[in-house]
């Protein structure tokens, strides 16, 4: 009864698999004398307040102007919470370090340091990426370039099991 049942349980724990697994997505921003090279590491889906769905960011690598982003500052509050962002130590910032199912920023963004001992909010303003540091000068670059490399969403990965599955079938119909 139960090998009955083994293709369906199969298929099902596949799909499970592949939504929960971590992702990376790379970034490169440019603009008014700021270039940005990253990959985002997400986890767990989320669903945020006022933006939809999205995916906790749980890392960070790349550069700012050639400076390694050394960290990503943890936010203390959930993303689907009101008012849904945390507060940088120095109340200069807001974010709460989600990326959005669509593969962008919201409002918030995400914060992150630099080799340099400077910190930085990347976030999206009504489809505008800024990147924020904050010094008597400026609060942020408009950045203009940006390109995006999104992960494959499983659907490889349940298609390829589906027909693993799918042979398997045949097999036992044509040897048994």
């Amino acid at each position: 009864m139960l090998r009955k049942f083994l293709p369906s349980i199969a298929l099902l724990t596949l799909g499970l698999v592949c939504q929960s697994r971590a992702a990376t997505w790379s970034f490169d921003f440019s603009g008014s004398g700021v270039t940005e090279s990253l990959t985002i590491t997400t986890g767990a889906p989320v669903t945020t307040f006022g933006y939809g769905s999205g995916f906790l960011i749980t890392g960070i690598t790349g550069q700012r102007n050639g400076v390694a982003i050394t960290g990503l500052t943890q936010a203390a509050n959930n993303p689907a919470l009101s008012p849904g962002y945390t507060t940088s130590s120095d109340n200069r910032w807001w974010f709460d370090n989600v990326l959005l199912a669509s593969g962008n920023l919201d409002l918030w963004g995400v914060l992150f340091s630099t080799a340099d001992g400077k910190e930085y909010n990347l976030y999206n303003d009504k489809g505008q990426y800024i990147d924020g540091y904050y010094n008597t000068r400026t609060c942020g670059y408009q950045l203009t370039d940006v390109t995006k490399n999104v992960p494959d969403s499983g659907a490889t990965v349940l298609m390829l099991g589906a027909g693993l599955v799918g042979l398997a079938a045949l097999r036992r119909r044509f040897v048994g």
